[in-house]
């Protein structure tokens, strides 16, 4: 277990993180390899709602504190249709906690306001939420500059509490990733077939973010599955620092060694 007086490494560029030293691993291992994404949905348009479902800037950042103060991995997303809570398997549970006990204090209130349809996603479905949120194809939000800057802006903010952990910092690179192709290659309303293109990126980029992500854990566990912690401290001084050297299985005691050394030995 790790010491909870410790510090918690800080992420670094996830550029630099995702490079990759061996093959893909095969599609069917990509779900168990993969530290799932959830996300937290509360449409701020709710029928008979009000102003029920709008949670202020400082209600956020108390429910942000609260995961920076477990050592939780969280991002809050607010756009103009809905609040977006991002978190990974491990952490959902206690990192949603806050927003939920809100919104049940906000019902026992006004029951008046009727049955709240807030939604839970997981895996792909969490991640692709995010980039269609990038790629301006999602609610209201059809500007993709807007849309990134409120990526941008969960993000920088999860990143200065220490909430934003590999996971997620990966999957908002992705996202700036959708933002920059959409507007580089044009699939920004009103040009023609619009939408198709921004949604084949998306799908191009959330194919490549699953694989890089799974390949990571693929390379860093031989049996168990990394924390969070443990990801955002292994990441390499210079971009291409890590070399994999494969010792021969007929020596006694053999194995794959993970090796750090400087980028210019190679």
């Amino acid at each position: 277990m790790d010491d909870p007086m410790s510090p918690r490494p800080k992420l670094r560029s996830t550029r630099g993180m995702l490079r990759l030293v061996s093959d893909p691993p095969p599609a069917r291992k990509l779900a168990a390899l993969e530290d799932p994404v959830h996300c937290l949905l509360i449409p701020k348009n709710s029928d008979g709602a009000g102003g029920l479902l709008r949670f202020t800037a400082a209600e956020q950042r108390h429910w942000l504190d609260e995961a920076a103060r477990q050592d939780l991995c969280l991002i809050v997303v607010s756009a103009a249709d809905a609040l977006e809570l991002y978190s990974t398997a491990a952490h959902r549970v206690q990192a949603f906690r806050p927003a939920l006990a809100a919104l049940q204090v906000r019902l026992a209130l006004q029951p008046a306001a009727g049955k709240l349809r807030t939604s839970q996603l997981s895996g792909s479905a969490a991640a692709q939420r995010l980039l269609d949120r990038a790629a301006g194809v999602l609610g209201a939000e059809t500007d993709v500059r807007t849309s990134a800057l409120l990526i941008h802006n969960a993000a920088a903010l999860a990143s200065a509490l220490d909430t934003l952990g590999s996971t997620l910092g990966s999957l908002c690179w992705a996202a700036a990733s959708v933002a920059q192709r959409v507007r580089a290659e044009g699939a920004i309303p009103p040009e023609p077939d619009a939408e198709f293109e921004a949604r084949r990126i998306v799908d191009e980029e959330l194919a490549r973010w699953r694989a890089e992500l799974a390949e990571l854990r693929r390379t860093l566990r031989p049996s168990q599955p990394p924390t969070e912690r443990a990801l955002a401290s292994y990441i390499p001084e210079e971009p291409g620092s890590v070399v994999r050297i494969k010792i021969p299985k007929n020596l006694p005691g053999s194995e794959d060694l993970e090796l750090q050394s400087p980028a210019n030995s190679r």
